[in-house]
Formats: structure tokens, sequence, C-alpha cells
């Protein structure tokens, strides 16, 4: 795993000029986001075991990640 966390912006760099567009104006969007973030450095933190825990936890760690991102991927693409 790298030793940094993947950002927002790197899993849709195409998108990165309505990414920035909604996080300016839709509230919705930038907080979802910041979620987004906050999962995905838990997810990388776990994944470095920086931060230990069980097998099941990383998995429901991952798939809320993962439903993050899909419910801003359809905001992108309204």
């Amino acid at each position: 795993m790298s030793q940094l966390p993947k950002e927002f912006y790197d899993e849709f760099p195409d998108h990165a000029d309505r990414i920035k567009q909604l996080e300016e104006e839709n509230p919705e969007f930038r907080e979802k986001a910041l979620r987004y973030h906050e999962l995905q450095r838990a997810a990388h933190r776990a994944g470095m075991h920086e931060e230990p825990q069980t097998q099941e936890a990383d998995v429901e760690l991952m798939k809320e990640r993962d439903t993050a991102r899909d419910e801003l991927w359809r905001h992108i693409m309204l």
C-alpha cells in the first residue's frame, strides 16, 4: 500500500473542476467529501497497520468508504 492515502481528486482526476465547483457551492457535497476524506484516511491507517483492527472492522470501513465515494460520484454526474 502507498505511504500516502489517495485523495478524492485522485479518484476522479478528469472531474477536478466539477469537484471544486461542488465543494464551493454545495454544502451537502462538501460535507460528504469531508466524510469520504476521513474514511479514506482511516482506511489508509488501517492498511498501514497504524491503527490495528479486526478484519471485519476493516471490511466495514471499506464498505462505508466505497458508499461515500459512490454518493459523491452521483453528485458529480448530476
